[in-house]
């Protein structure tokens, strides 16, 4: 079905999303540690010197919302396919069974 492949795709997708946003976001907090980010910080004079500021802060958000948001899309889907699967287990086991009633022609 074009359908069931089309939610693998997009479930599998998701699933290497969230693992390639993982690696960065530990690998920016080691960075933020160093000497020179901190006395670049004390230094600032001016709103545009200081490092990262504000803007960091809402995308840091915005990356946990969105990683938050596709584990509870994985989840989702997951359960989907379970009761898909059911659903078509359930269909093939009577079809089998009304195959096996019906008289050779």
């Amino acid at each position: 079905m074009k359908t069931k492949s089309g939610k693998f795709l997009a479930t599998i997708s998701t699933i290497g999303l969230l693992v390639s946003l993982s690696a960065p976001a530990t690998a920016a907090d080691n960075s933020v540690n160093t000497p020179e980010i901190h006395a670049a910080i004390q230094n600032a004079t001016t709103p545009s010197d200081h490092v990262y500021g504000r803007r960091a802060q809402d995308l840091q958000s915005h990356t946990v919302a969105l990683i938050r948001d596709y584990e509870r899309t994985v989840a989702t889907d997951i359960q989907e396919a379970a009761l898909h699967r059911q659903i078509a287990s359930k269909l093939d086991a009577n079809h089998a069974r009304s195959e096996s009633r019906s008289p050779a022609l």
